[in-house]
């Protein structure tokens, strides 16, 4: 009789929930006209019964990999009745982002109105808050969203929302506008969609659309404080049309009907990318369109983004798949989610024409250099930069090289393209990663928004296309700690590994961008324009040198520091055997001698010909 009873209850508290399914939408009103006052306010409309009711504030938003929904910026929260009755609210002492309201009987809706400060991200939400300007705007509506307790599909449930933005302003969004008054009304979606389809707004918004042949058009949505930075030249535009031409030739089928590109162009927001399955939202320097190192840095976001409407939206590790915003998530699948993405980002980047062959060339050299120096694989395994992937994220910049960093991104791309290379030197290129995507990750009519995989359906896959012990492959790359990084991809791709004195375009780019001096091959230390240290290659010259993080080296061989005298210091060392520093060690002066005498020192890619360049064949486009 208990049992029963509970399952009455249970069948009673879920009808207004199955009301809705059926016959309507949660009314969700978006007053965005005081984002310049960094601002946001919400009103939604609940069907309710009498009694306790409890609602979830986002927690685990897709994309940032942890449980930082920002509740932190919540301004204002308020429940009422239709006839504007305050009720008042409690918040659970444990889980911090579940609400309860007491609704009296005869009640049967329920108002919560919210407000949001923006422009303040925690260390993990960059990508998922919301942000405004006096020109430009940000709505990611997972910050100004509840969502009844009771929800175990976000799927089910559907909003209706309605935009109202400052004067003059436009806006961009995978949305469907349904009415584009003043108040612009949006067709009715599931709150999975609603989540996964930010909005960008902005006086000067431009947008321009590319229709490749037999696949879904692609829309680039560009927003800037300055017009003039929307001024794209012939060349820019062909690569936005190459760059959806390759990503659709790669996967062969759509997971949407319509991409949008949602680009933000501003020095005032955070620089970012976070994947959506029709669109995602990214922000970089003002002057990127205009500027050729601007671009060259920064515009390889795009293509990573791109590639995750495949990778991490529609396919997604099974421990990563939730019902609803609040159920934690299991991270360890990122080396496939981002690992695959950032290995075939950089694919499309090649091959669309955002950079060239050499540049490829030289980017991949600074990408093994750079793990070939982590120490830290020799404790923790890359899987675990995936389990702990939020931390790492949101944790110190110090002794990177020590704790590791999210190497699930780069080393991912490392051992995928490594996995490329076993199936093409296999199959003399008859197979390739390339097929694996369009099967991996083909959508058919009638799928869903996601559909989960797990490492056995990857190993199953990889094992149709090309037999090999693929399980040990895994094992050592990705599963089990090294004494170091393992380079039989250098040589099964064609290449072998040397060792110059003067550093590549690409790393003078890099360096001139954020100014300092890198010196990790030689020294073991990089260094800020202002002295500080940035970091210290664990067992390097600076590390035997006692030199740490965060200590400010003032002088260089007797003379004032500067990064010119920096970089001298480390040419002359051939001859001097070693370079001394005057470092500022909190309120202590010291001097410290580092014996060396390698001179500069800076990884490169060469060329083997007695074996076929897959590079060359891997990045060509299709």
């Amino acid at each position: 009789m208990h049992r029963l009873l509970g399952c009455i209850a249970a069948f009673v508290l879920l009808l207004p929930l199955a009301r809705l399914d059926a016959a309507q939408a949660i009314s969700f009103d978006i007053d965005a006209r005081e984002l310049p006052r960094k601002l946001l306010r919400t009103r939604m409309t609940f069907p309710v019964q009498p009694g306790t009711n409890s609602f979830y504030y986002p927690k685990w938003i897709p994309g940032i990999h942890a449980p930082r929904g920002p509740i932190e910026n919540l301004a204002g929260l308020r429940f009422s009745t239709p006839d504007g009755k305050t009720l008042p609210w409690s918040r659970d002492e444990v889980e911090l982002y579940r609400f309860q309201v007491e609704v009296p009987a005869g009640a049967y809706e329920l108002v919560a109105e919210l407000d949001y400060i923006t422009n303040q991200p925690n260390s993990n939400s960059s990508s998922v808050d919301s942000f405004g300007n006096a020109f430009i705007g940000t709505i990611n509506l997972n910050t100004c969203v509840l969502y009844p307790a009771t929800v175990t599909n976000a799927a089910a449930v559907r909003y209706r929302a309605s935009l109202r933005l400052p004067p003059g302003w436009k806006h961009a969004s995978a949305l469907t506008v349904s009415d584009a008054g003043e108040t612009i009304t949006f067709a009715p979606v599931t709150l999975e969609v609603l989540i996964d389809s930010p909005i960008i707004a902005g006086e000067h918004l431009r947008s321009h659309t590319f229709k490749p042949t037999g696949f879904p058009p692609v829309h680039y949505h560009l927003n800037s404080e300055s017009a003039a930075a929307l001024q794209l030249g012939d060349n820019r535009l062909k690569q936005f049309e190459a760059l959806a031409v390759q990503g659709m030739k790669l996967f062969q089928t759509a997971p949407f009907d319509a991409y949008h590109f949602l680009v933000n162009a501003s020095d005032d927001f955070p620089g970012m990318g976070l994947e959506h399955t029709a669109s995602s939202l990214n922000g970089v320097p003002e002057t990127t369109f205009t500027d050729d190192k601007k671009w060259a840095i920064y515009i390889d976001v795009l293509p990573h983004e791109l590639v995750h409407a495949w990778c991490g939206k529609w396919r997604r590790p099974i421990g990563m798949v939730t019902g609803n915003y609040h159920d934690d998530n299991k991270t360890g699948g990122l080396w496939v989610y981002e690992g695959l993405t950032q290995y075939l980002g950089h694919l499309l980047h090649v091959r669309s024409g955002m950079a060239s062959p050499e540049e490829n060339l030289q980017q991949l050299a600074r990408t093994i250099s750079r793990l070939q120096l982590q120490k830290g694989r020799q404790w923790r395994p890359l899987k675990d930069t995936a389990v702990d992937s939020w931390h790492l994220r949101g944790g110190s910049k110090s002794w990177e090289y020590l704790r590791r960093r999210q190497d699930y991104y780069n080393e991912g791309l490392f051992v995928w393209l490594e996995v490329d290379a076993i199936l093409r030197g296999a199959t003399n290129s008859e197979k390739s990663l390339d097929d694996f995507c369009a099967i991996f990750f083909r959508h058919q009519p009638g799928d869903g928004l996601v559909k989960a995989f797990d490492y056995d359906e990857v190993v199953a896959e990889l094992n149709r296309l090309h037999q090999f012990d693929w399980d040990a492959f895994f094992e050592e790359r990705v599963f089990a700690t090294q004494a170091a990084l393992p380079l039989t991809a250098v040589e099964r791709l064609g290449y072998r590994i040397e060792y110059g004195t003067t550093p590549s375009d690409w790393h003078k780019l890099i360096e001139g961008n954020s100014k300092y001096a890198d010196a990790y091959e030689s020294l073991g230390i990089a260094v800020r324009e202002s002295g500080e240290i940035i970091d210290v290659i664990p067992g390097s010259p600076a590390d035997h040198a006692k030199l740490a993080p965060g200590q400010q080296l003032a002088g260089v061989n007797g003379r004032k520091f500067s990064l010119a005298r920096f970089r001298e210091g480390i040419a002359d060392t051939p001859t001097r055997r070693e370079i001394g520093f005057l470092v500022l060690k909190g309120d202590l002066y010291a001097t410290v001698t580092v014996p060396y005498d390698a001179g500069p020192k800076f990884m490169k890619l060469v060329r083997n010909p007695d074996k076929p360049d897959l590079i060359g064949a891997i990045f060509k486009a299709k």
